[in-house]
């Protein structure tokens, strides 16, 4: 319900105040084939690949590709559409690289074992009232 709940007003609303839709028409023969591409690379391969992937490696380094996805996104932006990068491009990619870096190094180390906790003390017997 709560996707359907953020969807509605953010299609509707444009709507409401005359805001054009601005869609690509995509050929006819392409359509098809588009969404079974979608539907098996894009939903099916994907969440098949993360489930088997959460049941063999640490939740923290399974979530790393949430991380590394924009860089993909921008490299193929570069490629396929020609777009070029810029200082602060080049830098936020290099920061997420350092995190995800950081991220996978520090679950790959050895847990040092946690010591007994110093404060517990012995409890003694509930005070005897006298008669």
């Amino acid at each position: 319900m709560r996707p359907i709940a953020g969807t509605l007003p953010k299609a509707l609303v444009p709507l409401a105040v005359g805001a054009m839709i601005a869609i690509a028409p995509v050929p006819q023969g392409l359509a098809p084939h588009a969404w079974l591409y979608l539907a098996l690379f894009g939903s099916l391969v994907a969440f098949t690949a993360y489930a088997w992937l959460l049941k063999r490696a640490p939740i923290s380094q399974v979530v790393t590709h949430q991380y590394v996805n924009p860089l993909v996104a921008i490299v193929l932006g570069a490629v396929v559409l020609g777009e070029t990068f810029d200082a602060t491009t080049i830098l936020g990619g290099l920061v997420v690289i350092g995190a995800v870096f950081a991220t996978i190094r520090s679950e790959t180390r050895a847990a040092a074992p946690v010591p007994p906790a110093i404060n517990e003390q012995p409890r003694s017997a509930p005070p005897v009232r006298a008669k």
